[in-house]
């Protein structure tokens, strides 16, 4: 299990676990949300899952390492967009704050 998909799950997880017991916006007043996601992509060791770097097949210039990169970004960009959808999905994100 590569981490960026672990926490990735684990934060959608939290993220409808706390929708489904906070369903009234005063609930969720009195009890707010905090939820900090720290990537470990993009950092040593540089490692992503074949299906991200083989995207970047293509680009015959760029090293392995360059190709590892990309799909590391690809990863973190991906795991964003699902914890977004689903801070969305659950009727959050309008008094969401994300810090990046």
């Amino acid at each position: 299990n590569y981490s960026t998909h672990v926490f990735s799950r684990e934060a959608i997880r939290i993220i409808r676990d706390y929708s489904s017991t906070h369903k009234e916006q005063e609930q969720q007043q009195e009890e707010p949300l905090f939820l900090y996601l720290a990537y470990q992509a993009c950092h040593h060791p540089d490692q992503v899952p074949e299906s991200y770097s083989h995207r970047y097949q293509h680009h015959p210039h760029w090293s392995d390492l360059r190709k590892t990169y990309a799909g590391m970004l690809t990863a973190g960009d991906e795991g964003i967009k699902n914890v977004t959808n689903t801070l969305k999905e659950m009727g959050l994100w309008d008094d969401t704050l994300v810090v990046f």
